[in-house]
Formats: structure tokens, sequence, C-alpha cells
């Protein structure tokens, strides 16, 4: 089997397949997967601890340059342990220190260090941006009041991230992936689609509706286009989006979890748009 993940990110269904615990996520993730990680590849049918043939993780964003720093086991481990140093300082103190540097004066692993932890606490899991001079973030997260009842105490616990960013690096070090440091588009002008066929999955998590950016370098045309084709192989095509895409004789489920009085519990509405019906342990009904 291989195992395509087209707007990559987090990657959380990746990570998720590797294991058979709770899907692993090394920070917190605006658009991140983690929480449906199990429930997308059961709607392909795959089981945890699946190690497919190729993984190949397309048009990563931040992750991109992250990833292969923890997927090496000398630069992870280097990495884990300028975390773990930093663990007997505040979380808040330590976060807007670390947000006071500038990108350029960092090196590997330094650099991958600062940014995880700048993701660990920015606010609503919003991505973290540096240019040469400075990091570009949405301010630090506090903790919701029920979080504060769970018993947790910062938002950044470095010593805790270095335990987290070590196990996912392990995982998808597992998975062998290759990192491909090219847009969606290219990758299917390349010859991405040449080897998929029957058998094979793509799941394809590309900006949402709504969203800032929307469409700018991923339009909803060369989404409808790409996900066509690669259903055309053979292979089993998972799209999330904010809504439903037309797609002929597609299906479509709804994600979001509702409350008892059928609201969605966030304010985010996700769906799946599928080329086959799901496996049949996963359909529950639900498909249209």
């Amino acid at each position: 089997m291989r195992w395509i993940e087209l707007c990559a990110g987090a990657a959380a269904c990746t990570l998720a397949m590797a294991t058979s615990d709770k899907p692993p996520q090394p920070v917190t993730w605006l658009g991140g997967k983690r929480r449906y990680a199990w429930q997308l590849l059961e709607f392909a049918g795959i089981r945890p601890q699946t190690r497919p043939e190729v993984v190949e993780l397309v048009e990563a964003g931040d992750w991109g340059w992250v990833w292969p720093l923890l997927v090496d086991r000398g630069t992870r481990e280097a990495i884990c342990e300028i975390l773990r140093g930093w663990a007997g300082r505040g979380g808040e103190l330590l976060w807007r220190d670390l947000a006071s540097t500038r990108p350029c004066d960092l090196e590997d692993p330094e650099l991958a260090a600062t940014w995880l932890a700048l993701q660990a606490g920015n606010a609503l899991g919003k991505a973290v941006r540096g240019d040469t001079t400075r990091w570009r973030t949405a301010g630090y997260g506090k903790l919701s009041p029920s979080a504060v009842r769970l018993g947790f105490r910062d938002r950044l616990l470095p010593g805790h991230l270095a335990t987290k960013v070590d196990r996912c690096g392990r995982l998808l070090a597992r998975m062998q992936p290759a990192i491909l440091h090219m847009t969606v588009q290219e990758w299917a002008e390349r010859g991405g689609l040449h080897d998929l066929g029957a058998g094979d999955v793509v799941f394809f998590d590309p900006p949402y509706a709504g969203r800032t950016g929307y469409g700018i370098g991923l339009p909803r045309a060369d989404v409808l286009s790409i996900a066509t084709l690669c259903a055309a192989t053979g292979a089993t095509v998972i799209v999330c989006e904010a809504e439903p895409l037309p797609l002929d004789g597609w299906h479509h489920i709804e994600l979001t979890d509702r409350s008892a009085d059928d609201r969605p519990t966030q304010g985010q509405r996700e769906f799946v748009t599928m080329s086959r019906r799901p496996s049949p342990a996963s359909q529950g009904g639900l498909f249209a």
C-alpha cells in the first residue's frame, strides 16, 4: 500500500497509523487531524500499526523543515536535549524570551527547538512563523478554566514537550516517509500519480473554505481536479474540508462532534468527501 498525505502539515494520520495508542501530536496545531485520525484511517480500512510500503508527505507547510530533523535520530536527540534544558524555566516567561529571539541568529537544532516551544505555547494552536528578524505569533495561550480544573499547570512544559517530540519523531522515522518539498500541484504534475493504484490511499487536507488565505495557493478547482485524478487510478481518496465537495458519486460525512441538541460543539464544521464508501466497520449508516 502507498499512503500519500497531501497538505500533510502535522501528519496526524501518518503518526496515528504508526501506533495502537492514542494518536500523538508534538504540539497543538490549528487544523490538525489528530482528533479524527483513527476515524479517518478506519474509513480507508487501515488498522493501527500498519506499515505502508511507501509513505509520502507532500506540502507539509511549516512542518516541512521540522519533520526531517525529528526523523533523524541524532538531530532529534539534540532538539530534545535543548528542550529539557529549558525545563526549569516558567512556561510563559520562557515563551516570551524565545519569542524575542531572531530566527536568523539560530541554527538547527536550536532553531527547531525554539519553533516547537513557541508553537506549543502559541494561542489557539495558530501557526508560528519566522522570518529573518522576528517570530510572528498569536501571543501566549492561557489555560482555560476547565484545563486548570483537570490539573494542567501551564501551556508550555518543556520537559513534557521533549517527551512528545521524541515519541513523534521515533514513530515517524518508523514509517520512513519521503518528505516532499513541493506543492500539491507540483506533485501531481511531476508524476506523483503514476504509481498509484488499487489498494493505495490518498489523504488530502487542503485549506478550508472561509479560512484566511483560502484558495490563494490551492484553489478549489485544483483540489477537485487532483482528487479526481487520484481516484481515477483506483486509489481511495479522502478529502477533508469545511463543506462537502461537489464530486459526483463520492460520499460525504460530517466529522464535527455535535451536542445533544444537534449543534456543533466547535465553531468549525468539518466534512469528509470520499471516493468510495468507507470500510464496512466504519459506516454506521452515516455516509450519504
